[in-house]
């Protein structure tokens, strides 16, 4: 289980950027980690976030496949696919982490 945020919604795969690795690097080594899948991705934005304890810059990518999803049940519960109505509607009424929300903004904002 999370330590920060515990039980709510957040994205399919969230990373810290290690030494010497770029935020696309770091997107496709944690989508194949907490996921299963690689497949091309494309960066949307960044933004800065900052909810104690958590101090980041955030870069948010978006990509499609039809691979079936292996969650790491260490890092995840359970995941699903949403429709854009549907993650609207979870991102309003729905725990879910603050980086999501801000997330799903940058998201839209690249639509």
């Amino acid at each position: 289980m999370k330590e920060i945020f515990p039980n709510c919604y957040d994205a399919s795969a969230a990373f810290h950027v290690t030494f010497g690795e770029t935020y696309a690097d770091a997107a496709h080594r944690e989508l194949k980690e907490e996921t299963g899948i690689s497949t091309e991705l494309r960066y949307v934005g960044k933004f800065k976030h900052h909810d104690s304890p958590e101090h980041q810059f955030v870069a948010v990518f978006i990509g499609v496949s039809d691979s079936p999803v292996k969650i790491d049940r260490s890092e995840s519960t359970e995941a699903v696919f949403c429709s854009k109505k549907e993650v609207d509607k979870i991102v309003t009424s729905e725990r879910v982490t603050p980086w999501l929300r801000e997330g799903w903004k940058t998201v839209l904002s690249s639509l």
